[in-house]
């Protein structure tokens, strides 16, 4: 009688490598998923942060004062000289948009910072990337676009934050 041999042949190596592979490739897969649900969170954290920021400040003033926060588009108030004390109620307001666009400016990577505007125009009508979607009617509101990851390409986001007397 001959002995059998016991032990793995080739082919059932090759599968149980095969199974641990694809296993260890999902593993990668939902990690990134997750990496990249967390670098989302944490931007529209920021983002809120800053508009909760901004919209307390301009509601602290008096509403005849809230003119002086109108923009009409993303690039106003880039930048501007802080103000501590004895400020007019334009120079305030200029200090704090800048502030506010200077928070939204510090994510680290280029392509997902955010573009904000404060203007009237219809809350339904979304800001994108290229225009605050700003209009001579509706309520004063802080309107923001911006974009994030996905997959291998971008995706657009806007909200819109109605400012309330």
């Amino acid at each position: 009688m001959i002995a059998r041999e016991s032990g793995f042949s080739l082919l059932e190596t090759m599968v149980a490598l095969s199974i641990w592979l694809a296993a260890l490739l999902a593993l990668a897969s939902m990690q990134a998923r997750s990496l990249h649900h967390a670098r989302e969170a944490e931007l529209r954290a920021r983002i809120d942060m800053a508009v909760s920021n901004l919209a307390s400040a301009i509601e602290a003033r008096p509403e005849a004062h809230w003119i002086h926060y109108l923009e009409s588009g993303y690039d106003d108030h880039l930048s501007a000289p802080d103000c501590a004390v004895g400020c007019d109620p334009a120079q305030q307001a200029a200090a704090d948009l800048s502030r506010f666009k200077q928070a939204l400016r510090a994510s680290g990577n280029p392509a997902e910072r955010a573009r904000a505007a404060v203007c009237r125009g219809d809350v339904k009508n979304k800001p994108t990337l290229h225009a605050p979607g700003c209009g001579g009617s509706g309520p004063l509101a802080i309107r923001v676009a911006w974009r994030s990851r996905q997959g291998r390409g971008w995706q657009e986001h806007a909200d819109v934050w109605p400012l309330q007397p």
